[in-house]
């Protein structure tokens, strides 16, 4: 007869095991959640890429524009012949770049978003500046377009290399690694233009 309490407290001790492991299932199905996770991330990189390559895209239609209005306003030869070649250097990459959104991430390259302050600032002015230089002429274009190419050129590199070191898709590296060195050869170039402008000045 003793041996009965015991059985029945073997029992109630028992009871709160086997509840746990009836309730295993159900803990072991919420890690469910692993795969929105994943999917989740893949679109928020995905999210990011789109954003980075539109200001890239968004970059080369306002060096593009600011190229094709020195070749048709610029008064030096060699100011046009630089927009020319600004034109046509920033039409190559971006028509790459739009082509990798189409076919890889299925989208069209919109205006970007910028959501800093000091972004949208820096962006109403490179758009501003390239309106004020619709409205000079002769010298005072000359002068105006080298300042503006300067400073827009100077960011778009940075840009650039900030993009390249932050996308994980080793094809979009590929592309803006190359675009690097097209913009630097305009830097370089840029340099020279602006130590023959000040010379020419100093000569007067």
């Amino acid at each position: 007869m003793r041996s009965i309490p015991r059985v029945v407290m073997f029992s109630v001790m028992l009871v709160p095991a086997l509840g746990v492991a009836a309730d295993t299932p159900r803990t072991t199905a919420k890690t469910g959640w692993w795969p929105d996770v994943m999917e989740r991330t893949f679109s928020d990189a995905m999210s990011f890429s789109r954003e980075m390559m539109a200001r890239v895209h968004y970059a080369n239609q306002l060096a593009t524009q600011l190229g094709r209005l020195a070749e048709a306003r610029a008064s030096s030869p060699e100011l046009r012949r630089y927009g020319r070649l600004i034109a046509t250097d920033r039409q190559l990459p971006d028509a790459v770049v739009r082509d990798y959104a189409s076919r890889r991430m299925g989208v069209a390259l919109g205006p970007p978003e910028f959501v800093m302050e000091a972004e949208r600032e820096l962006v109403q002015g490179r758009a501003a500046g390239l309106t004020h230089l619709m409205t000079l002429q002769g010298a005072a274009f000359d002068s105006g377009l080298l300042a503006l190419a300067s400073n827009d050129n100077q960011s778009d590199i940075d840009l650039v290399d900030q993009v390249r070191t932050q996308l994980d898709d080793p094809s979009l590296r590929i592309i803006f690694d190359q675009t690097i060195p097209i913009l630097e050869q305009h830097e370089r170039i840029l340099q020279t233009l602006r130590s023959r402008s000040a010379r020419a000045t100093e000569g007067r």
